[in-house]
């Protein structure tokens, strides 16, 4: 039942499996990632242009607006999106598991744009 609602929600039906937990834990980080991809990426956009600017020389410069950017997305999901956060607690998830979800994703994103990046240049 769960999984079928998710696979609507996401889209990705051919990822269905009711037998398997890896399913259930993809589709419910891909709704956990689209709902923060949006913001995520303003940020990450913001981190890439101090990163192509300064270079690694202005660390201090992404690691506050990755921090300050994350910050933002979770106080944004805390106070306006709170029925979507109580929809993962009743999946079993509690909300640090999810800040911790979305906050790996960022960083994964922004790792690969700035590989991306590496390699154009």
């Amino acid at each position: 039942m769960v999984s079928r609602i998710l696979s609507q929600v996401v889209g990705m039906t051919f990822f269905l499996s009711t037998n398997t937990g890896l399913s259930r834990y993809l589709l419910i980080y891909l709704l956990i990632f689209r709902g923060f991809v949006v913001y995520t990426l303003i940020f990450s956009g913001l981190a890439l242009v101090i990163y192509v600017t300064l270079g690694w020389m202005g660390l201090f410069y992404i690691f506050w607006t990755k921090v300050i950017g994350f910050l933002a997305i979770c106080a944004l999901y805390r106070f306006s999106k709170s029925n979507q956060l109580t929809f993962f607690h009743n999946l079993g998830l509690s909300v640090p598991a999810l800040l911790a979800i979305a906050g790996l994703s960022d960083i994964i994103l922004f790792l690969g744009a700035v590989a991306i990046t590496n390699s154009i240049t």
